[in-house]
Order: C-alpha cells, then sequence, then structure tokens
C-alpha cells in the first residue's frame, strides 16, 4: 500500500512541475531589439532586414518627451527604429531568424509565444493621422507564413504604447523554419508620416515536449520502485 501512494505522489508531482513549467515564460533573445546599435539616420539594420522607406534613428529632443536622457516607456534606450514615407509608400522591416519552434522551447503543440513591441507617434509629425493615415501592424512569422498579426492602434502622438501579438503552437507547422518579427505599414495620407517601433521582445510559454513527459515519469516511477525496496 506505501508503494501504490509513493507512486501516486512521484506522478502528482510529475503533474505539477508540468504545470509549472508550462506557466512560466521564457525570453528568446532578439538582437538588436531596441536598434541602440545603429546611429542617426540609415537604412541599414543591423540583426534586421527592411523594405521601402524604412530607417533608424537616434530620437532627437522634442519628439518624445524624455525621462531621464532615454525615451518613455515602454520604449527603450534612445534610439528606434522608423517606418517612413509619404503617401502609397509601404515600408516594411523584419528580423533575421530567431529559432526554430524546437530550438526556441515550443516545439510542442500548446505552447504559446507571445510578441510585444512598444509603438510610438512622434511629436514632430503633426500631419501624422494615425490610424486615419494608415495603421501599422506587427506580426510574428514562421519562414514565409504569417503566424499572428495585429494592427497597431490607437497611438498616443508625442508616446509609446506596447502591442502584443499572442500564437498558440498546432500541430501542424514546419520544424525546419525560422521564427521572425515583421513591422508593415503603408502610409495612406497624402502627407510625409512615420511610426517608430522599439523594444522588441518574444517570450515563450512552453508545453514539454511528449518525450520529455516520457522521461520525467519514467524517472518517477524508478524513483517510487526503489523507495519499495
Amino acid at each position: 500500500m506505501r508503494a501504490k501512494y509513493s507512486i501516486v505522489s512521484v506522478l502528482a508531482a510529475v503533474a505539477l512541475s508540468s504545470a509549472a513549467a508550462v506557466a512560466a515564460p521564457v525570453s528568446i533573445t532578439v538582437p538588436n531589439y531596441s536598434f541602440e546599435t545603429t546611429g542617426g539616420w540609415t537604412s541599414s539594420q543591423p540583426d534586421w532586414n527592411n523594405g521601402v522607406g524604412v530607417v533608424s534613428e537616434v530620437a532627437p529632443t522634442g519628439k518624445y518627451t524624455y525621462v531621464g536622457g532615454s525615451l518613455p516607456a515602454p520604449a527603450d534606450g534612445t534610439k528606434v527604429a522608423v517606418l517612413t514615407g509619404f503617401s502609397g509608400w509601404t515600408g516594411s522591416l523584419w528580423s533575421d531568424g530567431l529559432g526554430t519552434l524546437s530550438g526556441t522551447g515550443g516545439g510542442a503543440a500548446g505552447s504559446v509565444y507571445t510578441l510585444t513591441v512598444a509603438v510610438g507617434w512622434p511629436n514632430t509629425q503633426p500631419n501624422d493621422v494615425i490610424p486615419s493615415g494608415g495603421t501599422p501592424s506587427i506580426s510574428l512569422l514562421l519562414g514565409t507564413n504569417v503566424l499572428a498579426t495585429t494592427a497597431v492602434t490607437p497611438l498616443t502622438q508625442g508616446a509609446f504604447t506596447d502591442f502584443t501579438v499572442p500564437y498558440t503552437v498546432l500541430s501542424t507547422e514546419s520544424a525546419s523554419d525560422q521564427l521572425s518579427v515583421r513591422f508593415n505599414w503603408t502610409n495612406a495620407t497624402t502627407a510625409f508620416a512615420q511610426a517608430s517601433f522599439d523594444n522588441v521582445r518574444l517570450t515563450v510559454d512552453a508545453v514539454p515536449e511528449p518525450t520529455s513527459l516520457g522521461v520525467i515519469a519514467l524517472s518517477g516511477l524508478l524513483l517510487a520502485k526503489r523507495r519499495r525496496v
């Protein structure tokens, strides 16, 4: 009878440890996540790839309200990535590959990825009628497949707002393609306009792989058998 209770206790502990693992999000490294490695106006983005109308800038005083010499939270540092252009321009910026689903811990169905990006509307662009000037979007991709996307609206002029994109892993995604982050914006106004992106964060709430659960359960049974002996 004691051995039976030991097995039940071990399996219960396994279940609790698995639940705890799911509940604890793990951060995934996004290189140059706040665009601090690029200075001045430039189309070159280390660790990122750009389309038409994309620059990086050191945000000048007055464009955003400074707090202690830095951009206001939830932005980070003093530099931002900008999608910019005149009417009809479509700007895009996407990261290099961040790893496969399995490589980033989310290979099992039910794992949840959460992308968070701080998006700003600068004070020095009063004609940026966002969202009526065209709504920017942020997306999480796997290879060329868009897993999830969200429209960036509403925005507050002179400030940054966090926007999130959640995605729950199915069982049909590619095992070899890489995750990446993409920003898009088409300027629908007749005026020059800008939107700023900063502080890119990606986390995963990972469901343990079936093989991992099997190893844990087997270890628990062996431990119970040892105690019985």
